[in-house]
Parts: structure tokens; C-alpha cells; sequence
């Protein structure tokens, strides 16, 4: 049975959750923690490690989180912006063919970087909160991303409808009413960056998909809504367009809609062709030269550095 947004958000158990949707979720999670192992060692994340070092300092009000496979403390939302951006940094992240994107790339450093914060204060999450909030910053996610394809005429980044999915998840973490979850995503489809797609890759830079902006203005937006700021509200959600996209919220996943290798939707349409775990055969001109050239000693380390997270993480 379809649900009120509120309700899903507010209300979702794990028990609510289907088995194939927790399924993709344990398995993005394990994927996504080796992408950012992988991304670490890019020039991107270390400018985003100083960047969020410098700007995001943490504050005794919503506790500190660590930046991911650093162990600095800064923001929750300096922790968020500098672990998409390192997972940003190498494109092999899950993602969704409809939606034109990749959810998890912002959900899961954003999730961390709260659960860390919380935790630095004293109040710790089980592994059945931690699914459940994924499960709603996923599928939030992928449908304000639906909703915003088919409204407006620009293709826009990941990072333009994940920082409301993100601010949902953590409105939810925040314990929000339904009035403060309203202005929460409100303010995250607002100020979330609606950076230009196309732009990037005519024109290639480390500005990636957009989830490094979408990430913290998601967690931003839910402690700003929880203070008291208004920005209700999202039309990717309320306008009058974007009723066909939630009209069976609850009752159908979107995350389960689509064939999640553990790699861009490229290699996923091609897949279908070829093998799962095979990309074309000409994939190695597409790569950057870090992506593309490692030595044995960088791939262990990135094995140990992997390892070594998940059994902090699950610890």
C-alpha cells in the first residue's frame, strides 16, 4: 500500500523493507566503502580532506564525525562533502539507468558522517537503523531524481536530487516531525546544486557528478530545518508534475528497478550485451591516467584500507 512521503520517511521499519532492496543495499554497501578505498589516494580527496579540514570545523552542538579512511574530525557536513567527493573520484560507484545517476555516491558518506556525529555524542545506531536509513535516502533519492528529469528540460547531476534524499535520511536521524522533514527536503532541492551534467563532460574537471555539493547541502538543509529555517516546499515532491513519480511510494522500490552492477549505468546498459563483470573492449581509452595504471603495492594497500574500514564500520 502506498504512503504519504512523511509517513515513508518518518515511519519505515526494516520490516517494511523487501529482502531484494536490503540485498542491494548490504551489497552497495560493502561496494561503495571499496570505491572511496580506491578514491582515497586521488588528488580529488586529498583537496577535499584540506578543504573540510580548513572550513568544516566541528562544533560541541551536533557532535564530530571523522573525514572517511583520514580519521580527522571535522562537520558532520564537512565529513559528508569530503566523503562524496572521494568516492565521486573514481566512477564505479552503483547507479540507476532511469534516474540518470547515483544515489549511493552521496547516501552513504552522508550516513556515516551522521552516525559518527550521533555516535560522538553519545547516541549509537544498530545495523537495522543504519539499513533503514539507507533504504530512504536511496529511494528518496531516485525518485526526486525521476521527478526532476522528466520537469525540466536540463540534465542535471547526481548531486541536484541526492542532497534531498540526503536531507530526508538525516531529518529522519534528527527524529524530525513532519513539519521540519517538509522544509528539510525543501531546503536541500533549493540550495542543493543543480550543476549541469553535459558540462562536465565536455568539459572534464574534478567537479564530477555534483554529489560533493549535494551531500552536505542535504545534511545542512535537516539541521537547518531542525533549527527553525523554512523552505517548504519541494516541488520535486509536492508539485502538481511530480505526483506520478510517489504515487506508490511504500508499495514499489525504485531502488530494485534497475540491474545494479558495481559500476556506472554505461557499463550497466552494456553488460546486458556482453558479461555482468565485463566492460567493452575498448574501456581502457575512457579511463584517466590514474585510473587506468596501478602498481601491485597500490592495490593491496587499497585491499588493507578496505578491509580495515569495513570491520571499523561494522565494529
Amino acid at each position: 500500500m502506498a504512503v504519504a512521503f512523511a509517513d515513508f520517511v518518518r515511519g519505515l521499519r526494516l520490516e517494511d523493507i523487501p529482502e531484494d532492496v536490503r540485498r542491494i543495499m548490504r551489497r552497495s554497501f560493502l561496494d561503495t566503502i571499496g570505491v572511496a578505498a580506491i578514491g582515497s589516494t586521488t588528488a580529488n580527496s586529498a583537496i577535499a580532506r584540506r578543504c573540510a579540514d580548513a572550513l568544516w570545523r566541528s562544533s560541541p552542538d551536533v557532535g564530530s564525525a571523522r573525514m572517511l579512511l583520514d580519521g580527522r574530525r571535522v562537520s558532520p557536513a564537512g565529513a559528508a562533502f569530503m566523503g562524496a567527493a572521494t568516492i565521486d573520484a573514481i566512477d564505479a560507484h552503483d547507479g540507476s539507468t532511469p534516474a540518470r545517476g547515483h544515489a549511493g555516491s552521496a547516501v552513504f558518506p552522508s550516513l556515516l558522517a551522521m552516525v559518527d556525529a550521533q555516535a560522538s555524542l553519545g547516541q549509537r545506531l544498530d545495523g537495522r537503523a543504519l539499513l533503514t536509513l539507507l533504504a530512504i535516502g536511496y529511494e528518496t533519492s531516485y525518485r526526486a531524481g525521476l521527478t526532476q528529469h522528466a520537469t525540466c528540460a536540463d540534465y542535471h547531476t547526481s548531486g541536484a536530487w541526492t542532497a534531498v534524499g540526503v536531507a530526508a535520511m538525516a531529518a529522519r536521524m534528527l527524529d524530525a516531525d513532519a513539519n521540519i522533514l517538509r522544509h528539510a527536503v525543501g531546503i536541500a532541492e533549493y540550495h542543493g546544486p543543480r550543476s549541469q551534467m553535459m558540462r562536465c563532460i565536455d568539459h572534464p574537471t574534478m567537479l564530477r557528478d555534483g554529489v560533493a555539493w549535494g551531500a552536505p547541502s542535504g545534511v545542512t538543509a535537516a539541521y537547518l530545518a531542525s533549527m527553525g529555517f523554512t523552505g517548504a516546499p519541494a516541488i520535486t515532491i509536492e508539485g502538481e508534475a511530480a505526483a506520478p513519480f510517489w504515487s506508490d511510494l511504500g508499495a514499489a522500490w525504485r531502488i530494485v528497478e534497475h540491474t545494479h552492477y558495481t559500476c556506472h549505468s554505461f557499463w550497466n546498459d552494456r553488460s546486458q550485451q556482453t558479461s555482468p563483470m565485463r566492460p567493452p573492449e575498448n574501456a581502457a581509452h575512457r579511463l584517466s591516467p590514474l585510473e587506468r595504471h596501478r602498481t601491485p603495492e597500490e592495490v593491496y594497500m587499497v585491499a588493507r584500507m578496505t578491509r580495515s574500514t569495513i570491520l571499523n564500520i561494522l565494529s
